[in-house]
């Protein structure tokens, strides 16, 4: 996404690759109602133009990742893991109401107008319709890249970093990219360390010790049902993950590209019916469940 520059022992720059001014103000402006709602996350000060790129300013954390941290001490997984459940269920909890952020199913449809007639032909654009349509809105704050590289320990305090693309929507979405991001990563490790700095079978044990925490009380039924969920989400999100990059999703590779539109493509349109089925029988649950 960007670099990383250190200005002082107070300030960070983040100069971001490809970003217009309309896209950095929106991060900035997100990046305020995130710390509003009371997330515990590095202060954003200003916006800055640095040659013909654009960046934010950030408080320095002295700190280090838990990935870093559980890496350098893998025999206390279980203490790490149940932070990082702690700190996503809080997150998800964060009052929202009247914060000016984007739905992620708004979001998720812009993906699809952009990849349609591009990279899939119109009837399967209807397919991913209609998964969104089923999906409930919900009301959580979302950080749409949750992962151990993504949260710093600092003065034991755990906070969230690289919030450039928070927005409101159903905790499916945050659970399935955790889910993706260290389940899928873990079969290319070197990917794996280089976002969350673990090794797989570490990434593995920590994200299971981290979703059991988030489910905490949860009946039993209830939590398979999101287990299911999430498995049958990833199709979809995979495929999502063209829109995500936008002009960037031409430069892809030729072995990811393929895998998403003659594997994960092909695997949507079976599991369709079934998972639409899974999501009507998630609006039924009670409140508290249904948006976990």
């Amino acid at each position: 996404m960007g670099k990383i520059y250190r200005i002082n022992d107070e300030q960070i720059l983040k100069v971001f690759n490809d970003i217009t001014p309309e896209e950095l103000q929106k991060q900035k402006s997100s990046a305020v109602e995130v710390f509003k709602a009371m997330v515990p996350t590095a202060i954003s000060f200003e916006t800055v133009r640095v040659g013909d790129r654009y960046g934010i300013i950030y408080e320095f954390l002295n700190a280090t990742s838990v990935g870093k941290a559980l890496a350098d001490q893998p025999d206390k997984v279980q203490e790490f893991g149940e932070k990082m459940g702690m700190l996503l269920k809080e997150l998800h909890g964060a009052s929202m109401e009247g914060r000016a952020l984007e739905y992620m199913n708004d979001r998720v449809n812009t993906w699809i107008d952009r990849i349609e007639n591009k990279f899939i032909k119109e009837k399967d654009a209807r397919i991913l319709r209609e998964i969104v349509k089923a999906i409930p809105r919900g009301n959580c704050l979302l950080h749409c890249d949750f992962h151990e590289g993504n949260v710093m320990i600092h003065n034991g305090e755990y906070l969230l970093i690289d919030i450039d693309e928070v927005c409101i929507g159903h905790p499916l979405y945050d659970l399935t990219y955790h889910y993706i991001n260290h389940e899928f990563l873990a079969k290319t490790p070197e990917l794996l360390l280089q976002s969350t700095g673990l090794p797989p079978d570490l990434a593995k044990q920590s994200a299971r010790i981290t979703r059991k925490t988030y489910f905490g009380a949860v009946d039993k039924k209830t939590e398979i049902l999101y287990k299911d969920l999430m498995t049958g989400f990833v199709p979809f999100l995979m495929v999502m993950n063209l829109g995500r990059l936008g002009d960037k999703a031409e430069y892809l590779d030729k072995r990811s590209l393929s895998m998403i539109l003659h594997e994960f493509l092909p695997l949507l349109r079976l599991q369709k019916d079934k998972f639409i089925l899974d999501l009507g029988y998630l609006k039924q649950l009670p409140g508290d469940q249904a948006g976990i």
